[in-house]
């Protein structure tokens, strides 16, 4: 995606998390800059960024929230989600990179 006048070029996935409980990975790009997620339904999001930790050292995001990382500059990140209820998406959009100029 190229964005007029931007230096940063964001990027939208939409994590399907089947079941309830269960961990799903997302690995985050080097050089994203800024991160945000949320839930799409009616769940509450959990995330960590230890495998296996989504469900016992976590941030919670409430139905409806979202949650914000900024001035980030990861190197090997994998974010990792459960939600609890099942058949949720976890909107991620996240920036990296420098666009180019159109």
């Amino acid at each position: 995606i190229k964005t007029s006048g931007s230096k940063e070029v964001p990027v939208i996935v939409n994590l399907e998390l089947t079941t309830a409980g269960d961990e799903y990975e997302l690995a985050i790009p080097d050089g994203t800059r800024h991160l945000e997620i949320k839930c799409r339904g009616d769940a509450r999001l959990q995330f960590a960024f230890t495998a296996g930790e989504s469900g016992n050292v976590f941030k919670t995001i409430p139905p409806g929230c979202s949650y914000v990382l900024d001035d980030l500059n990861p190197t090997g990140m994998i974010l990792r989600v459960q939600s609890s209820l099942d058949s949720q998406i976890a909107e991620i959009i996240y920036w990296q990179g420098a666009a180019e100029e159109e």
